[in-house]
């Protein structure tokens, strides 16, 4: 520590006399001279501070390596660069600023980069800090991962704090962060309530019951299931699930697309929503199988815990066959050229029905007229697609959602027409549950109607 101090008190010692004894010298000396100072003052600063630095002299020290990220990780990844290089003017995404000789990498991902990556952390935190010559940024999975990386951002890069400047960014050198946590249940006491809709559809209602069954199932202890008709405390730790009136519930539905759901602590409450049904189902069963069934069962309900990550807030994109939204749809209605006149019928119903709710005109086409796709799909029936049969049976019928298509299909000629039909019937239903309350509406506001990949109708008799 004493050499520390004598080479910090020695070195601007012999600047100052350099520029003492060369007044009668170029400017350009003293510029150099300055700069020099500047230089050594910043370094020994972070020196006494014991920090590191990422980048320094308008180099980037550690190589940017992204492992394998999803759509959600790589926007804050993006997020995080542009903060960088709004503050440093460096591009940490390109090699083009990496330094001849790198220290090592910064990894970003949910798996350990070598045998001495040992951190041992749960699917509620993160690890932030150094593996040998490496910084690594890791969780266990997608929501985590975002949250380390805006951690990351926000303490690092833009805070007031942060060691961040033109052409340098310092960390601390003993750089150690897991996450802060929020205790759900504690001791085999439960800390948070679970707050749906009092006018919740069935299916969120179920979703609250789920949610409910798969915490008890890991710690032993229920969760209260309320309902928003009691007045909003924003003291009350909740957890809100669905389209709840509290504010905390609202502020997030206002931000978030029509195919995003959310999970994230919004003060002091949990909130899962999502603008229908069907994306709150797809955002429990995430948070289920990446924050519960991943948790450590309870030994016995009198040392049972299960925490939530403080600082989580996860928007996630779901891939949606999209079948109309303001007005407009780029779907083809498709069947078969040798269809009966009656399903031929049943299709044009089908197209005016869904005219009629969203605004589209929608294209109805033979597969002689439009013989290969030219965008997504309504196919019905047997259509020159080449698609496999999706029933077998005798009067079975079934509608799939897969990638670009949506497709009725029916054993028969009677039981393919029955499956137009009552999707046709079933059209109602779904635009009320993507767009609230939907009998009497006013014909100007636009309709969003979708489907998630995967959805299914189906009849299948038994054999």
């Amino acid at each position: 520590m004493k050499r520390k101090a004598t080479a910090a008190l020695a070195i601007p010692l012999l600047l100052c006399l350099l520029l003492c004894s060369c007044q009668a010298t170029a400017p350009a000396l003293l510029v150099v001279a300055k700069s020099s100072l500047s230089g050594f003052l910043e370094n020994a600063a972070n020196l006494f501070e014991d920090n590191t630095a990422l980048i320094q002299g308008g180099s980037l020290l550690y190589e940017l390596t992204a492992q394998s990220p999803s759509a959600a990780v790589s926007d804050r990844i993006d997020h995080l660069a542009g903060a960088i290089h709004d503050k440093t003017g460096l591009d940490i995404k390109s090699n083009s600023s990496l330094a001849e000789e790198p220290r090592g990498k910064l990894y970003i991902t949910k798996k350990p980069i070598n045998e001495q990556d040992t951190a041992d952390f749960s699917a509620a935190e993160y690890f932030i800090g150094f593996v040998g010559n490496d910084l690594v940024i890791r969780a266990h999975n997608d929501p985590m991962l975002t949250a380390a990386i805006d951690r990351f951002t926000e303490e690092f890069v833009t805070s007031e704090q942060a060691r961040a400047e033109q052409g340098a960014l310092y960390l601390p050198r003993k750089l150690d962060q897991r996450g802060d946590l929020i205790s759900v249940i504690k001791d085999g006491t439960a800390s948070f309530t679970i707050v749906r809709p009092e006018n919740a559809s069935e299916r969120t209602v179920e979703a609250a019951m789920t949610l409910q069954r798969e915490i008890k199932y890991k710690s032993s202890v229920d969760l209260m299931i309320d309902t928003d008709f009691k007045k909003a405390d924003d003291s009350k730790l909740e957890i809100l699930l669905g389209v709840t009136n509290r504010p905390q519930t609202q502020a997030v539905l206002a931000e978030l697309d029509f195919d995003n759901y959310f999970i994230g602590v919004v003060g002091q409450k949990l909130v899962i929503t999502a603008p229908s049904d069907d994306l709150l189902e797809k955002a429990v069963q995430r948070f289920v199988s990446e924050f519960i069934s991943t948790s450590k069962a309870a030994a016995s309900r009198a040392n049972a815990c299960f925490s939530l990550p403080a600082t989580l807030a996860y928007t996630h994109r779901v891939d949606l066959f999209l079948v109309a939204r303001d007005f407009q749809t780029a779907l083809t209605i498709v069947y078969p050229a040798n269809a009966q006149n009656s399903t031929v019928n049943a299709v044009m119903l089908l197209a005016q029905r869904l005219e009629e709710l969203t605004g589209a005109t929608f294209p109805v086409k033979s597969d002689a007229e439009h013989p290969t796709p030219q965008g997504p799909e309504i196919l019905i029936g047997s259509t020159n697609r080449s698609k496999a049969p999706l029933v077998s049976g005798r009067n079975d019928w079934r509608i799939l959602v897969s990638g670009d298509t949506l497709r009725i299909d029916g054993s028969s000629a009677w039981s393919l027409q029955l499956a137009i039909n009552l999707f046709t019937q079933s059209l109602e239903g779904f635009c009320a549950d993507q767009n609230g309350f939907f009998e009497g509406r006013d014909e100007t506001t636009p309709v969003t109607l979708y489907f998630a990949d995967g959805f299914e109708m189906k009849r299948a008799q038994s054999r």
